[in-house]
């Protein structure tokens, strides 16, 4: 087996409502540059993972959780103006709880 490659998108903090994340009403598509790179990966023999946050509304903490249970070797963010800060927040928190894991960054302001 390949190593584990965990490939997340980012979005903004703040939610619409409950239910629904401002970026998945302004970018209601999916993440197609982390879909394109997973798709290389894979096929280099990675193991891919991609999380899309647009749609989820977990809270920070429980999805920080589920991410460092995939236990990934690397973990690439995708980052877009709206989404800058909260990308940074979690760069940070995964650098704590995943440090030996490479973590890269991808999209207009990486």
């Amino acid at each position: 087996m390949g190593r584990r490659i965990l490939l997340v998108n980012v979005v903004s903090a703040e939610p619409l409502n409950k239910r629904t994340r401002w970026s998945a009403v302004l970018y209601p598509s999916p993440p197609l540059g982390l879909v394109s790179i997973g798709t290389v990966l894979r096929n280099l023999g990675a193991e891919v993972f991609i999380r899309d946050q647009a749609l989820i509304t977990d809270s920070a903490v429980s999805t920080v959780s589920q991410l460092v249970s995939l236990r990934p070797d690397a973990i690439g963010v995708g980052i877009i103006g709206n989404n800058f800060s909260s990308a940074q927040r979690l760069i940070s928190n995964l650098k704590k709880k995943l440090p030996t894991s490479s973590i890269f960054a991808g999209g207009a302001l990486a």
